[in-house]
């Protein structure tokens, strides 16, 4: 028998880092590989990152973009969820009884 509120309890201790710093490390990552790729080509470092950065585009519709992809996902999920629970309830209920 499992109380309510016991799986979003679980849910809240595992807590992933906030979306945003994902997103800001996942840039990160990018910039920076498409840097030592331009170093590669004869590229001074400073030059490298600069045009990295270029080519990448506005960051800031990069970060919203990604983060309204993050919010769809996480409400996806709590549709899951809760369908989820929807189909596990009755079940503990009848094996109650």
């Amino acid at each position: 028998m499992t109380f309510p509120g016991v799986r979003k309890l679980f849910r809240l201790i595992g807590r992933e880092t906030p979306v945003e710093q994902e997103i800001d490390a996942e840039i990160q990552f990018h910039l920076e590989q498409e840097a030592a790729r331009l170093v590669q080509t004869g590229l001074d470092p400073e030059a490298a990152r600069a045009e990295a950065r270029r080519r990448f585009g506005d960051l800031g519709r990069a970060r919203a973009e990604l983060e309204g992809i993050d919010r769809g996902r996480r409400v996806m999920q709590k549709r899951l969820s809760r369908l989820e629970d929807l189909r596990v309830d009755p079940l503990e209920a009848l094996r109650s009884d």
